[in-house]
């Protein structure tokens, strides 16, 4: 597709000049507004960064700037894997979590902005649990790429953080992240199903439990946006039934690895909370739900249930 510039925009919101870093950014976000892209303009400037190695600012302090005829067929070849419906954190390579950049591609859960409700609760809760523990133990399940235990071990000093997934792919995202933030000196990267029983070696082990699990029920699959339903992995959004089997299966296997007076932090659908808050009350009290920035249901919090 070749966008013509007219007079009209040339008065677009830059001194749009053809050939220019600026008319490929409005051509871009052209074709991915007929393309009904949602924030077609942050989508065109994202793959023209990736394109020209600039950050967001840089792209309008050179907007008047010619750009190369060999990048802009490079960032045309992208805005056609978007329109096509290719997530645009995959054509990027990364997605924005916690103010870092995480690495992600083909076959792994892009992170989203509310799953950062869940960093906030246990960093608000984590002085009060502490108790003077040195190391303290997390455990990070169905990590995908690794956005909470990783951005828990960078965020708070004193923790040693396990992070788990029955994907291969999303481990091998999870490593690189790792090994991106300098970090793996205090966690530990092991696949594990959360649906089997926990490893022995974990019995009574960790103070808190993290898990931002496949919570869609299946029959809301089709109705996901086409870029989610046709472009991630299916086994990262749904269990393939309602969407609370593996809080069926935590509310008896997570008990036997936490310690005493453990907590849990687990995502929730925003609406499930009551049905997920009556599961986990068979082994859980103190139980809570915690809205997320859209006043949404979000994070569900609580306290392993004494044995005693």
């Amino acid at each position: 597709m070749n966008v013509e510039l007219n007079s009209k925009s040339l008065d677009y919101n830059l001194n749009l000049i053809p050939g220019s870093v600026g008319a490929a950014l409005y051509e871009g976000e052209l074709r991915l507004g007929y393309a009904d892209i949602i924030r077609p303009r942050r989508h065109a400037e994202l793959l023209l960064e990736t394109v020209l190695g600039m950050d967001r600012t840089e792209l309008y302090l050179h907007s008047g700037e010619q750009i190369d005829v060999f990048q802009l067929e490079r960032f045309r070849s992208l805005l056609l894997r978007r329109e096509a419906g290719e997530p645009v954190q995959y054509i990027v390579g990364w997605a924005p979590f916690f103010g870092r950049k995480f690495a992600v591609g083909q076959g792994v859960f892009i992170p989203r902005f509310e799953t950062e409700t869940l960093i906030e609760c246990l960093i608000s809760r984590f002085p009060h649990d502490l108790q003077n523990e040195h190391p303290v133990e997390i455990l990070d399940v169905c990590c995908g790429c690794g956005v909470i235990g990783l951005t828990i071990a960078a965020e708070i000093p004193h923790v040693k953080v396990t992070l788990t997934d029955g994907s291969e792919t999303a481990l091998m995202f999870c490593r690189r992240n790792a090994k991106n933030m300098g970090i793996g000196d205090r966690i530990e990267i092991t696949e594990w199903d959360a649906l089997e029983y926990p490893p022995a070696e974990w019995q009574g082990k960790f103070r808190f439990i993290l898990a931002n699990p496949p919570y869609i029920p299946v029959d809301e699959i089709g109705g996901l946006p086409k870029d989610v339903r046709d472009g991630e992995p299916h086994e990262a959004l749904t269990d393939r039934g309602d969407g609370l089997a593996f809080y069926r299966c935590w509310t008896e296997s997570l008990p036997e690895i936490l310690v005493p007076g453990g907590r849990i932090f687990l995502e929730i659908d925003q609406n499930a909370a009551e049905k997920v808050s009556e599961i986990m009350s068979h082994s859980f009290t103190d139980l809570a739900i915690h809205k997320d920035l859209d006043g949404n249901d979000r994070v569900l919090t609580g306290t392993l249930i004494s044995s005693c």
